[in-house]
């Protein structure tokens, strides 16, 4: 295959959650895809609609990760040294897709998207107006990355093509993205509650706001862990919130 038409496979997988459907869920955009790969067959209208009909099958990962497994597909397609092309590209679609579902979800969707908007929420708290810039400038390079060298390292490894996936380990950056996440917060809310509500805090030196708020979160962090209801935490601190107003509005 040309280069030419591997370039237009991984843009058309961009696509690929556009036409998300309930019943087959990315089906349609990954065929989509890989219709490029259609002029290099024998032109057989049979091969074709075979090619179309295993590809329109059942697919749903995680976008970000689905170009890596377009990549493997579209080198098992394009090789002529498999017997049985179409039965191992299904064996890949149906091995990645799930794994990958997991592991995007909890990274991306978990870990990086909170940690951009975090870093864009404190900027647009100070006033700049270009905090969503701020927030697609940490987001989108990074993912757009992945994106691309997960397809053309799926092209050239083929069947291997996860490895490249699995040498991010993403499981491991995960917790380390999420705490940098949970400190960036502490610190965020430490300065709002200083500048926002500066009553209930000015019993408090300026340094020992922000380990405070932080021991707080992590406190929570902890109680999670430990198996304590999300939903009790929740109206338990906004039971405290609601007394601590109640004080400090009387004054």
């Amino acid at each position: 295959m040309i280069r030419s038409d591997l370039v237009k496979i991984f843009f058309r997988s961009l696509l690929i959650s556009s036409s998300l459907n309930y019943r087959r869920m990315q089906n349609l955009g990954f065929a989509y895809a890989l219709l490029p790969l259609v002029k290099h067959g024998d032109g057989n209208p049979k091969t074709t609609g075979a090619f179309l009909l295993r590809h329109l099958q059942l697919f749903n990962t995680h976008p970000y990760l689905s170009a890596s497994i377009l990549g493997s597909v579209a080198r098992v397609e394009d090789s002529g040294e498999l017997d049985d092309r179409g039965g191992v590209a299904v064996q890949i679609k149906n091995a990645m897709m799930g794994p990958y579902a997991a592991l995007g979800d909890a990274f991306f969707w978990g870990g990086m998207r909170p940690c951009a908007a975090i870093a864009a929420v404190a900027v647009a708290l100070g006033g700049y107006s270009w905090a969503p810039l701020l927030f697609l400038a940490l987001y989108t390079p990074f993912h757009l990355w992945i994106r691309g060298r997960g397809f053309f390292e799926g092209y050239r490894l083929g069947p291997e093509g996860f490895r490249f996936v699995q040498g991010l380990n993403l499981p491991g950056l995960n917790p380390l993205v999420r705490w940098f996440s949970v400190a960036c917060l502490s610190v965020l809310v430490a300065w709002w509650m200083k500048t926002a509500m500066p009553a209930p805090w000015s019993v408090a030196p300026d340094p020992l706001i922000a380990p405070v708020i932080l021991a707080i979160v992590l406190m929570f962090v902890w109680a999670i862990k430990r198996g304590i209801s999300r939903v009790l935490l929740l109206y338990t601190m906004a039971a405290v919130f609601f007394l601590v107003s109640i004080c400090y509005g009387a004054e």
